[in-house]
């Protein structure tokens, strides 16, 4: 009978087992966490937070309150739930929707879709304290509803609410907090078409005033270019007898095909690029465009020479639609 063979181990060569020092160990990077955790007391009535010190020095202010000089024997700040870094003034949830751009969607679930106002407190949060990266997902966030044409800005211009018009007025706001200028020309644009909600003094309350004195330009520039699209002034006349045939078909065709290139509804009008571009500049930012959708800018900018042209005079017919339109605006506005 064959001997079954068996596996020989006698020339196979043994493992090993190599003790690597200290000195050949090396941190991957990005993946070799410090295992410190910092507590913060966030809000009026605090909420204690326990952060990853590595996300906590993400933001430069914190990170010098962490790293500031301390006496000999005292307790470093942040290092227990009785000794927490305090943050009063911060609203909780804002720090957390900060907080949860740095963690995993599965450790912290944030809102999906994420909320304006939960977006607006965690911008300011992440720029109050230099979360460069939740300041930036925060901007992204705001880009989707109010820049590059896109379905939803455009959605509110055909009917803006009064949650739209709440909106316009606080992304106006912060972004002259926060120096954010690519957000200011279409909110203000939003506010200059906006029929219904333009009465109501309580909504227009947090408005500059400053920044009614713009409106008020915009929305003389709106209502002098829907009062002469209304008028019908740019169409093409019918042609004449007295012209060869040839020459009254090529005026026919050419009204036709004006006709077809003319916004024939509110909808189309409000939304049509020569009329943002018109009303744009007369509020002093510049015209969206589709090679540069996110660009927003001051009056006299070198890149728009038509910026801040002041609105021209409004035609009679204008002048009384302008009218009405500014006897239903808050005094601060038109006052």
């Amino acid at each position: 009978m064959t001997p079954i063979p068996t596996l020989s181990t006698q020339n196979s060569p043994r493992p090993t087992s190599t003790k690597l020092s200290e000195h050949e160990h090396s941190h991957y990077p990005d993946c070799y966490f410090d295992d410190e955790f910092i507590v913060l007391a966030v809000g009026p009535k605090p909420f204690l937070f326990r952060i990853s010190r590595p996300i906590i020095c993400k933001a430069w202010k914190l990170r010098q309150m962490l790293e500031a000089p301390r006496s000999k024997g005292t307790v470093s700040v942040g290092s227990s739930d009785d000794h927490p870094i305090r943050l009063p003034e911060d609203n909780p949830d804002h720090f957390a929707g900060v907080m949860r751009v740095y963690h995993s969607k599965f450790q912290i679930p944030r809102p999906n879709p994420p909320s304006f106002d939960y977006v607006m407190g965690t911008l300011r949060v992440a720029a109050k304290y230099g979360f460069i990266h939740a300041r930036d997902w925060a901007v992204d966030i705001l880009h989707a509803d109010w820049l590059s044409q896109s379905k939803a800005w455009l959605a509110k211009l055909a009917e803006p609410s009064r949650e739209d018009i709440r909106q316009a007025i606080a992304l106006i706001n912060v972004s002259r907090e926060l120096r954010l200028p690519e957000f200011l020309g279409r909110a203000f644009y939003l506010l200059c078409v906006d029929e219904r909600w333009c009465g109501d003094a309580q909504l227009y309350a947090d408005l500059k005033q400053a920044d009614c004195l713009i409106l008020r330009r915009g929305v003389k520039s709106f209502w002098h270019l829907l009062a002469e699209h209304n008028q019908g002034e740019k169409k093409a006349p019918p042609p004449g007898d007295d012209k060869p045939f040839h020459t009254q078909q090529n005026a026919a065709a050419e009204g036709a095909s004006d006709d077809r290139r003319r916004p024939q509804t509110r909808e189309e009008f409000v939304s049509d690029p020569d009329t943002m571009r018109t009303v744009f500049s007369a509020l002093g930012f510049w015209a969206p465009t589709s090679q540069f959708p996110y660009v927003a800018g001051l009056a006299g900018s070198a890149n728009n020479s038509r910026a801040g042209t002041p609105a021209p005079p409004l035609s009679p017919a204008s002048t009384a639609q302008f009218q009405v339109k500014s006897s239903s605006l808050p005094k601060a506005i038109f006052g």
